[in-house]
Parts: structure tokens; C-alpha cells; sequence
């Protein structure tokens, strides 16, 4: 094999990764634990749409059950984990109330190891696309920003000089171009022995630019049953 055909391989897996939405940044796992063998584990998404919380529970349970881990998702046995008035109400009777009710449901259904998912952070890019000379508008928004202060937050989170932020002002201003905006999110997922309440496991990951939810969350399911399973985290 020439060096021009690794040069080219090289580029193809390069592209090829890039594709991929989702990637694990960090993992952890209690030795004392591991590998467990649970009969039935409970997997909740917390997140705000329904669909988004069936799709990843779903795709996730699927994926461990073929590799021999018995595990269901929890949409229609955790139907507050997706509610938010109903979780406001429960919310106010108190930690202890919310508590209690959470392991009403994990007894009632028999779980013995709960894996939570929360989306713990987003980030946004805004990237401006115009015709025109070639200006770099992309950036990160800052904490707190708005776009009624487009202006100040640009400025703050790419430390231009006048004479830059004076170039992309005339050229926004004076151009009919228009604004995408591309999100990062990161996902925590833990699992937790019920019997001792203690964290077996946990993972960080990043999705970039989600444009597929059931793409995504078939990839996260992969991903996930993949890193318990090979890191011996839990056993059939």
C-alpha cells in the first residue's frame, strides 16, 4: 500500500468519524460492583418531550437485551420523568414526597438497578452565512447571552479588536445572509444499584448537531450497551 492510498484511507476514516453525532467523553465505574448482574433494569431519560424519552429508552433497553441484560425503558412506568407541570406539583410537596414516590414506582415494578439519563449542559454555536468577503462569524454564545445584545456577546466570547468586530458589523449589516444555529449537548448517564443505592457506573457523552432523534438515540443505545457491557460494568 502506497503512501498516496494510507494518505487517502486515512481522510476516509477521518470523514467517517466526523459523522457521528455522539461520542463518549468520560466513564467511571465502582470496582467493588462490577460486573453486576441485575434482573431488571430501569432506564429513564430525564427529558421534556416524550417522544425524545420513549426513543432513547427504547433504543437503549433493546441493545443491552441483545447482549443477553435484562433491562426495559420506563416511559409509561415514569410518566412524571417527562412531565413538567407534574413534576412542578410534586416538586412543591417536598424532596421526601418526590422520593417516596420515586421508589413507590421502583418496587411496584420490580427494578433493581435504576440508569438515569440527564441532559446536564447544551451549548449553542450561531454561525452567520452570507454572500459576500469571507468573515469568520462563528462563536460560541456566552453564558446569559441574548440576541438583543448580539452585539456585546459577539465581541466577548471572540475577543475582536474594533477594526474586526467593525468588519463583521458592515458586512452583516449590509448583507442578505442568515443565521443557523448548531447545538452540543451533553448527556450523564448513571446507573444505580436499588439495593445499596450506591453509583455503579457512570458516562459522559456529546451530541453534536443532533438532525436525526431516532438516528441518535439508535446510536447513544449502541454506545451505551456497548460501554457496560465490554467495560464488564454489567454481566448477563
Amino acid at each position: 500500500m502506497n503512501k498516496k492510498t494510507n494518505i487517502l484511507l486515512l481522510g476516509l476514516i477521518c470523514l467517517l468519524c466526523s459523522c457521528v453525532g455522539t461520542q463518549l467523553e468520560s466513564s467511571w465505574q465502582d470496582r467493588e460492583l462490577t460486573p453486576a448482574t441485575y434482573e431488571n433494569i430501569g432506564i429513564v431519560l430525564l427529558a421534556p418531550k416524550v417522544s425524545s424519552k420513549a426513543l432513547v429508552e427504547t433504543e437503549l433497553a433493546s441493545q443491552l437485551r441483545q447482549r443477553g441484560i435484562k433491562a426495559l425503558g420506563t416511559f409509561d412506568i415514569f410518566p412524571f420523568a417527562s412531565n413538567q407541570e407534574y413534576m412542578d406539583k410534586i416538586r412543591a410537596e417536598g424532596a421526601e414526597k418526590f422520593q417516596a414516590r420515586v421508589r413507590e414506582r421502583v418496587r411496584k415494578f420490580d427494578l433493581d438497578a435504576i440508569l438515569l439519563i440527564s441532559v446536564v449542559r447544551e451549548e449553542q454555536d450561531k454561525v452567520y452565512h452570507r454572500k459576500g468577503i469571507d468573515v469568520n462569524v462563528a462563536y460560541t454564545i456566552p453564558p446569559g447571552a441574548n440576541y438583543y445584545n448580539y452585539g456585546y456577546d459577539f465581541a466577548l466570547a471572540n475577543h475582536y479588536t474594533y477594526d474586526q468586530f467593525y468588519t463583521h458589523m458592515a458586512s452583516t449589516v449590509h448583507s442578505s445572509g442568515y443565521y443557523t444555529t448548531k447545538s452540543t449537548y451533553f448527556l450523564e448517564s448513571d446507573l444505580f444499584d436499588v439495593d445499596t443505592g450506591r453509583l455503579v457506573w457512570t458516562a459522559m457523552t456529546k451530541t453534536k448537531d443532533p438532525k436525526s432523534i431516532s438516528k441518535e438515540a439508535a446510536y447513544f443505545g449502541k454506545l451505551m450497551a456497548g460501554e457496560l457491557t465490554t467495560k464488564k460494568v454489567v454481566a448477563p
